[in-house]
């Protein structure tokens, strides 16, 4: 059809332009304003709880007043998003960062993905610098890996796969791979080392 009315009450309406091409809703009693253009391909819709709009596949955006999140997407570039608990923001593929406040961690990325939430997975990107009240760590992939470990006073540094080291109040040691290996634990009461794989 042409046209077309639905409602409910006195406070729905939902109006209709030659099928999906346009589509109204309102409703009163929540202050649900929505339009739909080519369904499903444009969409805006607003009440008392918040907003959201797409236009697939590129643009999505929203807000939660209730639930305090919010979210907006240029795709594949730009993305940002906002919970009580974290805030993730990227320029994709330059720059990454997240912040979650339940753990008190700060991840930055560049040149690759952004870090991902609830994960402790490195970020697949060139460089990363992680932070927490008991820990940090940087990563320039793949030269360096750097991090230190308040709780165990624990650093750690490994240089292209080949050598490594940890150092501690109770523990040195280090690799040079494949030419020796060295650790003194004194918390084990251990000493060990090889050369060229002759202990």
């Amino acid at each position: 059809p042409l046209f077309g009315h639905h409602q409910r009450g006195d406070h729905y309406h939902r109006y209709y332009v030659l099928g999906p091409v346009a589509i109204a809703t309102y409703d009163t009693q929540t202050d649900l304003r929505e339009w739909d253009i080519l369904f499903p391909l444009f969409h805006y819709g607003s009440d008392q709880n918040g907003h959201e709009a797409r236009f697939l596949p590129l643009y999505f955006s929203g807000k939660n007043h209730k639930e305090g999140t919010s979210y907006l997407y240029v795709l594949p570039l730009y993305g940002e998003s906002v919970t009580p608990e974290t805030h993730l923001r990227y320029f994709f593929p330059l720059y990454g960062s997240l912040t979650d406040a339940s753990t008190q961690e700060s991840r930055t990325s560049i040149l690759g993905l952004p870090p991902l939430p609830r994960t402790t997975a490195p970020a697949l990107a060139f460089y990363e610098h992680a932070s927490a009240p008991t820990f940090y760590s940087h990563r320039l992939f793949p030269l360096y890996r750097y991090s230190y470990s308040m709780t165990e006073d624990l650093s750690q540094l490994d240089l292209m796969a080949l050598f490594q080291m940890k150092t501690s109040p109770t523990l040195l040691a280090h690799r040079l791979f494949p030419l020796y290996f060295y650790e003194d634990d004194r918390q084990a009461n251990r000493t060990g080392w090889s050369l060229l794989g002759v202990n």
